[in-house]
Protein backbone atom coordinates (compact mmCIF):
# COMPACT_ATOMS: atom_id res chain seq x y z
CA UNK A 1 0.00 0.00 0.00
CA UNK A 2 2.89 2.43 0.87
CA UNK A 3 4.40 2.05 -2.05
CA UNK A 4 2.03 2.38 -4.36
CA UNK A 5 1.28 5.69 -2.59
CA UNK A 6 4.74 6.80 -2.36
CA UNK A 7 4.23 5.99 -6.44
CA UNK A 8 1.17 8.12 -6.66
CA UNK A 9 3.22 11.70 -4.83
CA UNK A 10 5.86 11.02 -7.13
CA UNK A 11 3.93 11.54 -10.11
CA UNK A 12 1.47 14.33 -8.45
CA UNK A 13 4.75 16.37 -8.27
CA UNK A 14 6.58 15.18 -11.64
CA UNK A 15 3.25 16.65 -13.26
CA UNK A 16 3.31 19.60 -11.56
CA UNK A 17 7.27 20.37 -11.85
CA UNK A 18 6.39 19.67 -15.18
CA UNK A 19 3.36 21.88 -15.81
CA UNK A 20 5.82 24.55 -14.30
CA UNK A 21 8.46 24.06 -16.53
CA UNK A 22 6.19 24.26 -19.41
CA UNK A 23 4.72 27.84 -18.15
CA UNK A 24 8.49 29.19 -17.42
CA UNK A 25 9.22 27.94 -21.20
CA UNK A 26 5.77 28.78 -23.08
CA UNK A 27 5.43 32.12 -21.27
CA UNK A 28 8.17 33.99 -22.20
CA UNK A 29 7.46 32.63 -25.86
CA UNK A 30 4.16 33.65 -25.86
CA UNK A 31 4.73 37.35 -24.72
CA UNK A 32 8.09 37.66 -26.80
CA UNK A 33 5.52 36.34 -30.03
CA UNK A 34 3.11 39.71 -28.56
CA UNK A 35 5.44 42.11 -28.49
CA UNK A 36 6.82 40.88 -31.76
CA UNK A 37 3.30 40.89 -33.25
CA UNK A 38 2.52 44.43 -31.60
CA UNK A 39 5.52 45.72 -33.62
CA UNK A 40 5.36 44.61 -36.91
CA UNK A 41 5.39 47.58 -38.96
CA UNK A 42 6.71 50.00 -36.64
CA UNK A 43 9.07 52.26 -38.21
CA UNK A 44 8.78 55.26 -36.06
CA UNK A 45 7.62 55.87 -32.66
CA UNK A 46 8.63 59.17 -31.12
CA UNK A 47 7.51 58.31 -26.92
CA UNK A 48 8.69 62.21 -26.54
CA UNK A 49 9.61 60.90 -23.01
CA UNK A 50 12.92 62.60 -22.74
CA UNK A 51 13.53 65.56 -20.17
CA UNK A 52 16.24 67.21 -21.30
CA UNK A 53 18.40 67.56 -24.44
CA UNK A 54 17.43 68.37 -28.93
CA UNK A 55 16.75 64.56 -29.95
CA UNK A 56 13.82 62.46 -29.66
CA UNK A 57 14.86 58.72 -29.26
CA UNK A 58 13.25 56.49 -31.72
CA UNK A 59 11.17 53.58 -29.67
CA UNK A 60 10.67 51.34 -33.34
CA UNK A 61 14.55 50.10 -33.48
CA UNK A 62 14.25 51.69 -37.40
CA UNK A 63 17.44 54.21 -35.94
CA UNK A 64 14.91 57.31 -37.26
CA UNK A 65 16.32 59.55 -34.14
CA UNK A 66 14.19 63.37 -34.38
CA UNK A 67 16.05 66.28 -34.07
CA UNK A 68 14.63 68.88 -31.90
CA UNK A 69 14.62 72.74 -33.32
CA UNK A 70 14.03 76.09 -31.53
CA UNK A 71 12.21 73.77 -28.49
CA UNK A 72 12.12 76.62 -26.10
CA UNK A 73 12.99 76.48 -22.75
CA UNK A 74 10.50 73.79 -21.60
CA UNK A 75 10.03 71.51 -24.64
CA UNK A 76 9.50 68.30 -22.19
CA UNK A 77 6.54 68.57 -20.72
CA UNK A 78 4.17 65.68 -18.64
CA UNK A 79 2.22 64.14 -21.15
CA UNK A 80 -0.50 61.88 -22.12
CA UNK A 81 1.58 58.67 -21.46
CA UNK A 82 4.79 59.73 -19.60
CA UNK A 83 6.59 63.04 -21.06
CA UNK A 84 5.43 64.76 -24.10
CA UNK A 85 6.58 67.57 -26.89
CA UNK A 86 5.23 70.62 -26.26
CA UNK A 87 5.21 73.57 -29.02
CA UNK A 88 3.89 77.15 -28.49
CA UNK A 89 3.77 80.20 -30.48
CA UNK A 90 6.70 81.87 -29.39
CA UNK A 91 9.47 79.68 -30.03
CA UNK A 92 7.49 77.66 -33.12
CA UNK A 93 9.65 74.54 -32.09
CA UNK A 94 9.42 71.16 -34.33
CA UNK A 95 10.85 67.88 -34.69
CA UNK A 96 12.76 66.41 -37.94
CA UNK A 97 13.44 63.01 -38.56
CA UNK A 98 16.11 63.85 -40.78
CA UNK A 99 16.81 61.70 -43.69
CA UNK A 100 13.46 59.59 -43.11
CA UNK A 101 10.89 60.12 -45.76
CA UNK A 102 7.92 58.12 -44.11
CA UNK A 103 6.01 55.76 -46.06
CA UNK A 104 6.10 56.49 -49.94
CA UNK A 105 4.29 55.80 -53.00
CA UNK A 106 1.20 53.88 -52.85
CA UNK A 107 2.20 51.65 -49.91
CA UNK A 108 -0.10 50.86 -46.77
CA UNK A 109 0.58 53.31 -43.57
CA UNK A 110 -0.94 54.26 -40.51
CA UNK A 111 -0.15 56.75 -38.32
CA UNK A 112 -1.54 57.37 -34.75
CA UNK A 113 -0.67 60.01 -32.49
CA UNK A 114 -2.13 62.05 -29.10
CA UNK A 115 -2.82 65.41 -29.27
CA UNK A 116 -3.89 68.18 -26.86
CA UNK A 117 -4.40 71.65 -28.48
CA UNK A 118 -7.08 74.15 -28.61
CA UNK A 119 -5.29 75.74 -31.90
CA UNK A 120 -8.74 74.62 -34.72
CA UNK A 121 -6.31 76.05 -37.52
CA UNK A 122 -6.57 73.65 -40.87
CA UNK A 123 -2.66 74.21 -41.19
CA UNK A 124 -1.16 73.13 -37.48
CA UNK A 125 0.36 70.26 -38.86
CA UNK A 126 0.73 67.49 -35.87
CA UNK A 127 2.88 65.23 -38.86
CA UNK A 128 3.59 65.96 -42.51
CA UNK A 129 6.00 64.22 -44.76
CA UNK A 130 6.02 63.87 -48.62
CA UNK A 131 6.67 65.76 -52.06
CA UNK A 132 4.67 68.44 -54.04
CA UNK A 133 1.88 67.23 -56.86
CA UNK A 134 -1.30 65.73 -56.85
CA UNK A 135 -1.52 63.34 -53.31
CA UNK A 136 2.52 63.35 -52.93
CA UNK A 137 1.65 65.15 -49.88
CA UNK A 138 0.65 63.62 -46.55
CA UNK A 139 -0.30 65.37 -43.24
CA UNK A 140 -2.52 65.57 -40.36
CA UNK A 141 -3.60 68.78 -38.87
CA UNK A 142 -6.89 70.00 -37.98
CA UNK A 143 -9.92 71.76 -39.48
CA UNK A 144 -12.97 73.35 -37.54
CA UNK A 145 -11.56 71.79 -34.27
CA UNK A 146 -11.53 68.41 -36.07
CA UNK A 147 -8.92 65.54 -37.10
CA UNK A 148 -8.26 66.19 -40.65
CA UNK A 149 -5.65 63.98 -43.11
CA UNK A 150 -4.80 65.57 -46.51
CA UNK A 151 -3.55 64.48 -49.44
CA UNK A 152 -1.84 67.48 -51.55
CA UNK A 153 -5.19 69.56 -50.43
CA UNK A 154 -7.72 66.42 -50.97
CA UNK A 155 -8.76 66.27 -47.31
CA UNK A 156 -10.54 62.91 -45.19
CA UNK A 157 -11.51 62.89 -41.75
CA UNK A 158 -12.71 66.54 -41.37
CA UNK A 159 -16.59 64.90 -40.33
CA UNK A 160 -15.51 63.42 -36.64
CA UNK A 161 -15.92 65.26 -33.04
CA UNK A 162 -14.10 68.16 -32.47
CA UNK A 163 -10.56 67.94 -30.95
CA UNK A 164 -9.52 71.45 -29.92
CA UNK A 165 -11.03 71.32 -26.76
CA UNK A 166 -7.75 71.41 -24.28
CA UNK A 167 -8.37 67.75 -23.84
CA UNK A 168 -5.95 64.91 -24.78
CA UNK A 169 -7.54 62.61 -27.97
CA UNK A 170 -5.97 59.50 -29.91
CA UNK A 171 -5.86 59.82 -33.84
CA UNK A 172 -5.14 57.33 -36.00
CA UNK A 173 -5.58 57.68 -39.91
CA UNK A 174 -4.84 54.01 -41.64
CA UNK A 175 -4.98 53.62 -45.26
CA UNK A 176 -4.64 49.58 -47.34
CA UNK A 177 -1.88 49.61 -49.83
CA UNK A 178 -3.02 51.47 -53.66
CA UNK A 179 -5.80 53.02 -51.43
CA UNK A 180 -7.70 56.62 -52.32
CA UNK A 181 -8.08 59.10 -49.69
CA UNK A 182 -11.64 58.41 -49.42
CA UNK A 183 -10.57 54.65 -48.36
CA UNK A 184 -8.75 56.34 -45.51
CA UNK A 185 -9.88 55.12 -42.26
CA UNK A 186 -9.75 57.42 -39.45
CA UNK A 187 -10.04 56.96 -35.82
CA UNK A 188 -10.08 59.91 -32.81
CA UNK A 189 -10.22 58.40 -29.31
CA UNK A 190 -10.87 54.82 -30.79
CA UNK A 191 -13.96 55.42 -32.86
CA UNK A 192 -14.25 55.10 -36.41
CA UNK A 193 -15.45 58.15 -38.15
CA UNK A 194 -17.76 57.99 -40.95
CA UNK A 195 -18.70 60.37 -43.56
CA UNK A 196 -15.44 61.96 -43.86
CA UNK A 197 -16.12 63.49 -47.28
CA UNK A 198 -14.05 65.07 -50.11
CA UNK A 199 -12.40 64.02 -53.02
CA UNK A 200 -10.57 61.03 -53.91
CA UNK A 201 -7.44 60.09 -55.14
CA UNK A 202 -4.73 57.68 -55.60
CA UNK A 203 -2.95 57.96 -52.22
CA UNK A 204 0.91 58.03 -53.83
CA UNK A 205 2.77 60.25 -51.56
CA UNK A 206 6.16 61.84 -52.73
CA UNK A 207 9.65 61.25 -51.11
CA UNK A 208 11.28 64.79 -50.90
CA UNK A 209 10.17 66.02 -47.95
CA UNK A 210 11.77 64.39 -44.53
CA UNK A 211 8.88 63.25 -41.48
CA UNK A 212 8.28 66.58 -39.99
CA UNK A 213 6.48 66.79 -36.47
CA UNK A 214 4.55 70.05 -35.26
CA UNK A 215 5.29 71.60 -38.43
CA UNK A 216 5.28 71.02 -42.53
CA UNK A 217 8.86 71.85 -43.26
CA UNK A 218 10.43 74.04 -40.30
CA UNK A 219 9.38 77.28 -42.11
CA UNK A 220 5.51 77.08 -43.08
CA UNK A 221 2.37 76.69 -40.25
CA UNK A 222 2.91 75.17 -37.05
CA UNK A 223 0.88 73.36 -35.08
CA UNK A 224 0.20 74.64 -31.01
CA UNK A 225 0.13 72.83 -28.21
CA UNK A 226 1.17 68.95 -26.85
CA UNK A 227 2.00 65.95 -28.68
CA UNK A 228 2.48 62.41 -27.50
CA UNK A 229 3.69 58.88 -28.60
CA UNK A 230 3.47 59.31 -32.39
CA UNK A 231 3.82 56.31 -34.48
CA UNK A 232 3.93 55.36 -38.13
CA UNK A 233 3.70 51.98 -39.39
CA UNK A 234 4.15 50.43 -42.99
Amino acid sequence: FYPMIKFIIKRFFFSINMTLLCRQLLLPAALLLGFTQARAGLVLHYAFDETSGTTAADSSGSGNTGTLNRGGSTPWVPGRIGNALSIDSVTNGYVRATGYKGVTGTNARSLAYWTKTTAPNTYDFAVHWGGSGSAAQVWASTTGGRALMEYSGVGVGNAGPIITDDVWHHVVFASAAGATSSQTKVYVDGNLITGTGGNSVVINTGSTSDVFIGTDSGFGARYEGLLDDVRIYD
